[in-house]
């Protein structure tokens, strides 16, 4: 059934007012592409928290190196952890230097996004509905987890030293930090020190947190809407109208009088079958050329979020079965942040796949027998190009998906047994 909508602008639901709020003070958001007035200092913003990530990497590498002699293996343990997490986000805080990422989020918001969709009927506006639900609870998560993990796992070193009696002056305690930096003061026996670097600590945190979280959020939201279009796509050719008119003649055979009933399109319902047909070509068209265009701006986001789940992975859970309570407050929110986000990222991805996968069986369920020649023709071309599921790949070389995560928990498991055997 035909439903008159009228169509809504994507950017002011409450998942994307969010994601746009944090894009824009991190200086990721493309405001030029999509139509808003350029910002020169979100640019000069970018540009400067890029330096400034790959300069406290350095600070951070310069620190393990000069201090790996004197330092305990759960601390040597979290300070792997803080680098690892730099270098995950800053591959993501580099997609604001590409231009072609601000020009596929215009295409999303202007053609791709299902409020765009220009077939509306009763289907399509319950998967949109329901597409659009989930995203907003999803971003509500990952802006909770932003905003309650970041200042435990800061927290917890400001309780240590509480604990420890390092805030005394009157007692000589080593002063613990929640990301450990060398710089040219005495952050570890000096307080006024400790508070400024404790308080940028904080403001680190922060922006790791939200430049991974926000960007993948934004991965997540586009493909849910692509997995909208395939999940319309299979309805629009599963309720494909049959002929309205059926031709019945007899046949003798074998001595015996049969009726058969033949269903045929006539010419005119020949023509529309095959307008609907070119559509459903070009809306498969459509969806691969995004899909592909997703797949080179986050290629190497992906292959690095593997490379850091299969590395770090392993780590965290050692701090978290090493630090006791603390390590257990610290590190528990940060743990269900990165395994939650490894499952979400293989199965959001993957479910891609998996329904593209049966756009095959979608077809072949179409009336083709009733069509004119041609028009089967034409449905054999649309088979074709449906045989290929529709699949991420990072870099074009590693698949992405339910297995690479079954075999990286694996890894991580083993690799987390082998050092917590080691004292």
């Amino acid at each position: 059934m035909e439903v008159v909508a009228k169509r809504r602008d994507p950017l002011q639901t409450k998942h994307w007012r969010w994601i746009r709020f944090y894009m824009t003070k991190l200086g990721l958001w493309p405001k030029v592409h999509l139509g808003e007035p350029r910002s020169k200092m979100n640019e000069r913003l970018h540009i400067l928290l890029v330096v400034q990530m790959f300069t406290v990497m350095y600070s951070q590498i310069h620190y393990i190196v000069s201090h790996h002699a004197t330092t305990s293996f759960f601390e040597l343990g979290h300070m792997l952890v803080t680098l690892f997490l730099n270098v995950y986000s800053q591959v993501r805080l580099l997609l604001g230097f590409d231009k072609a990422f601000g020009q596929m989020l215009k295409t999303f918001f202007t053609k791709m996004h299902l409020f765009n969709y220009e077939y509306h009927d009763t289907y399509s506006m319950q998967v949109t509905e329901k597409i659009e639900r989930f995203s907003r609870y999803l971003a509500l998560y990952y802006i909770i987890l932003v905003n309650i993990g970041c200042p435990l796992f800061s927290m917890i070193a400001w309780s240590s030293n509480y604990a420890n009696g390092a805030y005394s002056r009157s007692n000589n305690v080593t002063l613990v930090s929640a990301v450990y930096l060398a710089t040219p003061f005495d952050t570890e026996n000096n307080l006024t020190n400790w508070i400024i670097l404790a308080v940028y600590d904080l403001y680190f945190t922060y922006v790791i947190a939200a430049v991974s979280l926000m960007a993948d959020l934004t991965l997540y939201l586009i493909t849910f809407q692509i997995m909208g279009h395939i999940l319309i796509l299979e309805n629009n050719l599963k309720t494909m109208t049959k002929p309205a008119t059926q031709t019945r003649s007899k046949i003798t055979y074998g001595g015996s009088e049969n009726e058969v009933v033949a269903e045929k399109f006539t010419e005119e319902e020949n023509a529309e079958v095959h307008a609907k047909l070119k559509r459903f070509i070009s809306e498969q068209k459509r969806l691969q050329a995004f899909l592909t265009e997703i797949a080179e701006r986050f290629d190497l986001v992906l292959l690095v979020s593997y490379m850091y789940h299969l590395v770090n992975g392993c780590v965290v859970l050692l701090e978290l079965f090493r630090g006791g309570k603390a390590g257990l407050v610290q590190y528990g929110f940060l743990a269900i942040g990165i395994f939650v986000q490894l499952v979400s990222l293989s199965v959001i991805l993957e479910q891609v796949c998996t329904l593209s996968d049966r756009l095959g069986d979608a077809v072949y369920s179409t009336p083709w027998q009733c069509m004119s020649v041609s028009n089967q023709k034409t449905v054999l071309l649309l088979l074709m190009k449906v045989q290929t599921p529709m699949a991420f790949k990072a870099m074009g070389v590693a698949d992405v998906g339910v297995k690479p995560m079954a075999g990286i928990m694996k890894t991580t498991l083993s690799y987390f047994a082998f050092l917590n055997s080691l004292e």
